[in-house]
């Protein structure tokens, strides 16, 4: 086998370099090395440049070139994508794709430099991602989906006589051709959404989208919505928790479902105002959930039941910002982290990491906490002047840090 050394040297010699050396020469090329150099090559300019060499590069270099198809907002980046969908011998090397917005990057957040400001996005470029996605059921190989949209909300002006902003025309326009997909055959593996915006959209009601769905193994959901405490508007928000979380944007469960890892990331706390409900969904395969901002309240159809629910699957278990709902005017919760852990630690037998705390890049020092639930405001406030309720959060938090593999306290 090649060394790194080896390979990066090769790629000095046969890529980098101005001088492309003879055919000839090119093909003598050991095809070990020739696959190593190509497994450096990550820029698609790069890789469709090397299969222009020659012949024997162009097979080469041709399934590599188009494995992972970046697309854009414009139409021209669409046409791009619908041109190799469309090409019987480009279509089966696609793997992957990916969207993502010029604003954002790789996780979601702003671009270094990039401005807080709604682009303008051209009429033509709605109908040209819809009809492009539209297309990936030709890539009987595209397993991985990933959708990095916009990275903020804008939609809080909308009135009577406005309509969605330019951005959840993109994202709306993008899932609806990946239905049209499903419907034609499309079975992903993973599909990734980042800053997804928390307004229900048509397409969801769709049975394709359901379609979209059913196969998924990883499915995961980062949701945008703008509000901010003391202005927490509920009419958008709360119909898009309490009709499209709860009961479009999840996979189909049941005995034959294939889902094995779970990922709900809001912004704003959720579960009790607006309501949201995982219901007596089961999935026979789930190893591994991730919730942020979803409030335990002790529900049937709330997240601590799901979890005990699949006590005998789950390996990994990602719990942050989660918050106890206490009704306003109550003297306390209805119950307490100790009872959460005692119930987890008594069921969740396969259990290798638990992960609890604030969300990346918040700044507390608290793990789980209490929550008071302001109804008609919609507004959750940390319990703050209760002692002896952070410090049972706190001292839960420690008990339950540690991971199974070998029974370690983490410290």
């Amino acid at each position: 086998m090649c060394s790194t050394r080896d390979t990066r040297v090769a790629l000095q010699q046969y890529i980098a370099s101005s001088i492309i050396p003879h055919p000839t020469i090119m093909r003598q090329i050991p095809l070990e090395l020739a696959r190593a150099i190509i497994d450096e090559v990550t820029a698609s300019k790069d890789l469709r440049a090397l299969r222009a060499t020659c012949k024997w590069w162009h097979a080469e270099a041709t399934p590599y070139a188009f494995r992972t198809m970046i697309v854009g907002d414009t139409a021209r980046s669409a046409m791009g994508l619908a041109n190799v969908l469309q090409n019987a011998a480009l279509a089966p090397h696609v793997r992957e794709i990916l969207y993502q917005d010029p604003m954002a990057d790789n996780e979601g957040g702003w671009v270094q430099h990039a401005m807080d400001i709604e682009r303008d996005i051209p009429e033509d470029v709605f109908d040209a991602l819809t009809a492009a996605f539209a297309l990936a059921a030709n890539a009987h190989s595209l397993s991985f989906v990933k959708l990095i949209f916009y990275p903020d909300y804008v939609e809080e002006s909308w009135d009577d006589d406005s309509g969605p902003s330019a951005q959840l025309r993109v994202q709306r326009a993008i899932l609806g051709g990946f239905a049209c997909a499903a419907s034609a055959g499309l079975r992903l593996h993973t599909l990734v959404l980042l800053n997804l915006i928390a307004v229900h959209s048509p397409v969801f009601d769709e049975p394709t989208f359901a379609t979209l769905l059913a196969p998924l193994h990883v499915l995961r959901i980062d949701i945008i919505s703008g509000y901010t405490e003391g202005n927490f508007p509920l009419d958008k928000f709360s119909e898009f928790w309490e009709t499209s979380m709860t009961d479009r944007l999840l996979p189909p469960a049941g005995p034959e479902a294939p889902l094995e890892v779970l990922t709900i990331q809001s912004q704003e706390d959720v579960g009790l105002q607006p309501w949201f409900s995982l219901g007596d969904r089961m999935y026979p395969r789930l190893a591994e959930l991730s919730v942020t901002h979803i409030m335990f309240d002790g529900l049937d159809g709330g997240v601590e039941e799901f979890i005990v629910r699949h006590a005998g699957t789950l390996r990994r278990l990602d719990i942050k910002n989660g918050k106890i709902g206490i009704e306003q005017g109550e003297e306390g919760p209805t119950q307490f982290w100790a009872a959460i852990w005692t119930r987890f630690r008594e069921t969740l037998t396969e259990l290798q990491e638990l992960v609890v705390g604030e969300k990346e890049g918040m700044a507390s020092e608290r793990g789980l906490i209490m929550g008071i639930l302001i109804r008609g405001g919609g507004i959750l406030r940390s319990m703050r002047g209760r002692r002896e309720m952070r410090g049972m959060s706190l001292r839960c938090r420690r008990l339950w840090m540690w991971s199974r593999r070998g029974g370690q306290r983490k410290p």
